[in-house]
């Protein structure tokens, strides 16, 4: 497995799937999981957790 280091590329899409789950979601739990899974699966390593906040 190739696994891809976090970058602002990467902070880039994380905000951009978590924007597009909030037409949808409002629990900020929700929103952080939903970031997580997409890079899980794009195999991006997991960022410190007050990135995702």
């Amino acid at each position: 497995m190739n696994v891809q280091i976090f970058n602002s590329a990467v902070r880039q899409i994380m905000f951009e799937t978590m924007t597009e789950a909030a037409l949808t979601k409002d629990d900020p739990a929700d929103l952080s999981n939903v970031g997580v899974e997409r890079l899980i699966c794009e195999h991006y390593k997991l960022p410190a957790f007050g990135t995702l906040l």
